[in-house]
């Protein structure tokens, strides 16, 4: 499966629909591993970001996402240790 991570500006609706800056797609991979792959990039960024994944919206280029459904709100791992 094909999904994409975006650095969340705002959310709506109990946080199931966001909006924010597009990062990148995860191609090929499992929802897991793309959620694995934002709570990475939060990580990294010492938490002075969220980042969400969406379906795969297949931008190659940054640019503004308003209103897509978030995908990784119902899988939630420990990625802090």
């Amino acid at each position: 499966m094909n999904y994409s991570l975006i650095i969340i500006d705002a959310d709506k609706k109990n946080k199931e629909f966001i909006s924010g800056a597009w990062l990148q797609n995860c191609v090929g991979t499992t929802l897991d591993k793309a959620v694995e792959r934002a709570r990475n990039t939060e990580k990294t960024n010492s938490f002075m970001i969220n980042v969400g994944v969406i379906n795969f919206i297949g931008e190659t280029h940054p640019h503004y996402i308003i209103n897509k459904k978030r995908i990784d709100n119902q899988i939630i791992h420990d990625y802090t240790n």
